[in-house]
């Protein structure tokens, strides 16, 4: 494990902030570390800092990646974020492009975030409602 992984996992276990608690939890339980590359030539455009949630999820549904969201580690600290992954579990971070440093999180199906991202878009939320890891885990029953 990697410096940066390890950073990043240390931090998620022995957190005692209350908020995000849940969301640290139910990552730890379910999630999986990512792999970080540089960002693919092909990927989808590099879009604002601050808007990892709903461009995440456009660049799942129109690139065909997997949607992730959990914690990651930048050089000023561990955020709750979003990105994409391939199938080989690989990053690709539409809003960070090159600059996490590491990423652990869960995959959510592409049910779950298709039925959502249609509720999402009839309607103007803010930028954090669109963070989809506190409705899955809701409906998980955890």
């Amino acid at each position: 494990m990697a410096d940066h992984d390890l950073t990043l996992r240390r931090y998620l276990e022995t957190c005692d902030e209350s908020a995000d608690q849940e969301l640290r939890a139910f990552v730890l339980a379910r999630g999986e570390e990512f792999t970080r590359q540089p960002y693919p030539q092909d990927g989808p455009r590099i879009q604002p800092l601050g808007e990892c949630f709903q461009q995440s999820i456009l660049a799942s549904i129109n690139a065909q990646l997997a949607y992730v969201e959990g914690f990651a580690l930048a050089p000023d600290g561990v955020h709750h974020h979003a990105w994409c992954a391939d199938e080989r579990g690989r990053v690709v971070d539409c809003t960070w492009g090159e600059h996490g440093l590491a990423y652990f999180g869960v995959r959510l199906p592409d049910d779950f975030l298709n039925l959502r991202w249609q509720e999402l878009r009839v309607s103007w939320v803010p930028q954090k409602e669109y963070a989809l890891l506190p409705s899955f885990i809701a409906e998980q029953g955890d």
